[in-house]
């Protein structure tokens, strides 16, 4: 089961990768076309910094990014899409239900997946250690925002990375 909602997880990543980076216009509503927080198009706030793997504490602001629910596993995504010099970063969270509170990363109820597509999609997992708080989850078109803390361990060779940030995204239609 675990390796199915690993797989859907990584299927859901690619699908909110492809909306928020598929278009460059205003067109878009997930995506301003800059790299910054950009509340006039969106909305989206989120200030995150990253250090482990070739990261040195590289600080990002993104407004690139969109959260919603999936009835089906009763989880909310929370995805950010951050540039870090030419690699493109996608940070993905999600929690339990649609609901605030602090979420522990532990594979059931919330994890935290930090993905390099730029490099042959190097991705990196939590293991439980960290969490994610949300502080306010919006109606549709409003927001999700909260913050998050911990280490994600790249899949391959299991070098941690230490992320932390806070957020503000704008939440799209249940899937």
């Amino acid at each position: 089961m675990e390796k199915f909602k690993f797989v859907l997880l990584v299927l859901l990543t690619a699908a909110t990768l492809l909306i928020v980076t598929g278009f460059s216009n205003s067109s878009n509503p997930l995506n301003s076309g800059n790299a910054g927080n950009d509340t006039a198009n969106t909305g989206n706030q989120v200030n995150v910094t990253v250090n482990g793997d070739g990261f040195n504490h590289i600080q990002l602001n993104a407004a690139d990014g969109a959260a919603y629910y999936s009835s089906y596993e009763n989880l909310t995504y929370t995805s950010i899409v951050a540039k870090a010099g030419t690699d493109t970063l996608l940070i993905l969270l999600s929690t339990a239900g649609k609901e605030t509170g602090t979420f522990e990363w532990n594979n059931s109820e919330a994890t935290s997946y930090l993905v390099i597509p730029n490099d042959g999609y190097t991705s990196y997992t939590s293991v439980n250690s960290g969490s994610t708080t949300i502080t306010e989850f919006g109606g549709i078109n409003g927001f999700v925002k909260g913050s998050f803390s911990g280490s994600v361990y790249k899949s391959e060779t299991n070098e941690p990375v230490d992320i932390e940030g806070t957020f503000s995204i704008k939440r799209i239609e249940d899937k």
